[in-house]
């Protein structure tokens, strides 16, 4: 199911997957004890350089936590470019090249991490979303299969659910199985199991280790251990949640909504679709289609509160198509995939606040290969 198909239908998301050829287990289990050596690596060499990165509902599982913040994209590698504003075909070899992704992405069936870790995932076929979890992984396929699987490959547990959030303080990760929501940490043991009341579906984190429940059309506030429910005023499907601004994105039959877990309604659109937020809650990533929802036509930057246009890409407009749903990479930056029409080269692009763009990976060729997910 690629981007515009999950957008006309009911707005989903979590990128474009191509079919790529199934990694064997042999393989999974044979660099399974690297694995877990390079992110042990790789966490305390972040650390001692104190880029520990602050978690939100739409960042990298894969970074180490401790309330600092991601650094931004190095100095030269941001420039301001007559992409953003100028139309006409456009050659994702023309980009110029930026600093690699700060976060963890998949491609082809590998997940790509910061301190050039490059590991297979298990079982990549249908991968929409994906995140590190205690020492293993946790996947999302068709944006309904949810599976955990420990550092050796092994899967744990695995049915429908939702799921891939984190709360505010980037320590605690959550997602639902079955009707039950773990919650744990990305990399140390031990996690809290919550039943669900029947029928609930979690959609995200908001403040204070709380979350926002759907269950028999109604939205319910959660509190941290699960016993509280209090019925929400807005009924419209919660598309994302942002666990520092108390804000959620709400998907109407002809609009889409930001409000407040008060109820307020902050902002409205019919032009655009928000796809998640900033870690620290102020920016939202969001999506225009066009063509009645059969493509992307831009991808921007919006101020979560006004819902004001701060930066934009026109994807169409440059004979572009969206390869990999946004993924916020810091506070003021965001990734997301590009693939030129006619062809089969792809890459992932950064936007930043400031209207920045530069190209963060190579030109690649996704020919019969699985295309961009960034990870939650």
């Amino acid at each position: 199911m690629n981007p515009e198909q999950q957008l006309s239908d009911a707005l989903g998301s979590r990128g474009k997957a191509y079919d790529p050829a199934p990694i064997g287990f042999e393989e999974v289990t044979r660099r399974a004890g690297r694995i877990r050596r390079r992110r042990l690596t790789a966490s305390i060499a972040a650390t001692g350089l104190g880029l520990a990165g602050v978690v939100g509902i739409a960042t990298t599982w894969n970074a180490p936590t401790g309330g600092q913040q991601i650094p931004p994209v190095a100095t030269g590698s941001v420039h301001p470019t007559p992409f953003i504003d100028t139309v006409g075909p456009l050659s994702l070899s023309s980009v110029k090249r930026g600093a690699a992704p700060h976060v963890a992405y998949l491609f082809d069936g590998r997940v790509y991490s910061p301190g050039d870790i490059d590991e297979p995932l298990p079982n990549p076929r249908g991968v929409t979303s994906f995140g590190s979890y205690h020492g293993g992984w946790v996947t999302v396929r068709n944006n309904e299969l949810v599976t955990q699987f420990d550092a050796d490959g092994a899967v744990v547990r695995s049915g429908p659910g939702s799921g891939l959030s984190t709360d505010a303080d980037g320590a605690r990760h959550g997602f639902a199985i079955n009707g039950t929501l773990y919650v744990g940490s990305p990399m140390a043991e031990g996690e809290t199991a919550i039943a669900l009341r029947s029928g609930s579906v979690f959609k995200g984190f908001v403040s204070g280790s709380r979350w926002i429940e759907e269950r028999d059309g109604k939205t319910f506030l959660v509190s941290s251990d699960g016993n509280k429910h209090t019925r929400m005023p807005m009924l419209a499907p919660v598309r994302a949640t942002s666990s520092t601004g108390d804000l959620y994105v709400g998907s109407g039959f002809d609009s889409v909504q930001v409000s407040s877990i008060d109820g307020s309604t902050k902002w409205e659109s019919t032009a655009w679709i928000p796809e998640s937020f900033s870690p620290d809650g102020t920016l939202v990533a969001a999506l225009s289609p066009s063509e009645g929802l059969a493509k992307v036509a831009r991808v921007a930057i919006l101020d979560a509160k006004t819902g004001q246009r701060l930066a934009y890409f026109r994807l169409t407009e440059h004979s572009l198509e969206l390869a990999g749903m946004p993924r916020w990479e810091d506070n003021s930056h965001i990734l997301f995939g590009a693939k030129q029409l006619g062809n089969s080269q792809v890459a992932l692009l950064r936007l930043g606040v400031d209207k920045s763009l530069v190209r963060a990976t190579k030109v690649l060729d996704a020919t019969h290969r699985q295309g961009f997910v960034i990870s939650d």
